[in-house]
C-alpha cells in the first residue's frame, strides 16, 4: 500500500469514514423515504434502465436498504460485511449514472438527495470518493467505538485455562 494513504488505517480515521459513509447513506435513505415513492421511482427509471415494474419495488426498498446499511455502518455492526454492501451499492449507483450519461439521458438531478440539486457528474464523483474511503479502510474496520470491536473475544483470555 502506498505510504502516503497508511493513516487512513488508523482507527480514529476509520471511525471518521464509518460516520462519513454511514451518515450519507441513512440521510439519503431518510430523504426518499420523506418524499411520495413514485417520485424516487420516477427518477429510477428515468436512468432508462428499469421499467416502472421494476423502479417501483426497488423505490420501495432502496431507501431502507441505504438506512440500515448506513445505521449498521455507523455502530460497527458487522463492519467488513456493511462496508462490501455500501461498496457494492456505489458501485451500482455509479455505474447506472456512467451508463446513463454516456447514452446522453441522465436527468439534470440525480434524485440521489431528494432536496438537494446535485448532477450526476457530481454523485458520481462524490460516489468514487467514498467508495475509494471504503477500500482503503476496509482492512482496518471495525475500528474505534464500534459493536464489532466489543463483541470481539478477548485475546488475554486465552491459553490461561491451561
Amino acid at each position: 500500500m502506498i505510504k502516503i494513504f497508511s493513516w487512513i488505517h488508523g482507527p480514529i480515521a476509520v471511525l471518521f469514514i464509518r460516520i462519513i459513509a454511514g451518515s450519507f447513506f441513512v440521510i439519503a435513505g431518510a430523504a426518499k423515504l420523506g418524499q411520495p415513492t413514485v417520485f424516487f421511482s420516477d427518477q429510477i427509471e428515468s436512468y432508462g434502465i428499469l421499467t416502472q415494474g421494476l423502479a417501483l419495488p426497488l423505490a420501495h426498498v432502496l431507501p431502507w436498504l441505504e438506512i440500515f446499511s448506513g445505521l449498521f455502518f455507523l455502530a460497527g455492526l458487522f463492519s467488513r460485511w456493511t462496508a462490501i454492501l455500501l461498496g457494492g451499492q456505489l458501485a451500482i449507483f455509479s455505474v447506472v449514472i456512467s451508463s446513463s450519461m454516456f447514452r446522453g439521458i441522465a436527468p439534470e438531478n440525480c434524485g440521489c438527495l431528494p432536496g438537494v440539486n446535485e448532477t450526476p457528474m457530481q454523485a458520481l464523483a462524490r460516489d468514487m470518493v467514498m467508495f475509494a474511503l471504503l477500500a482503503l479502510s476496509s482492512r482496518a474496520l471495525p475500528g474505534v467505538l464500534s459493536i464489532d470491536r466489543w463483541l470481539e473475544p478477548d485475546d488475554t483470555d486465552e491459553g490461561q485455562g491451561e
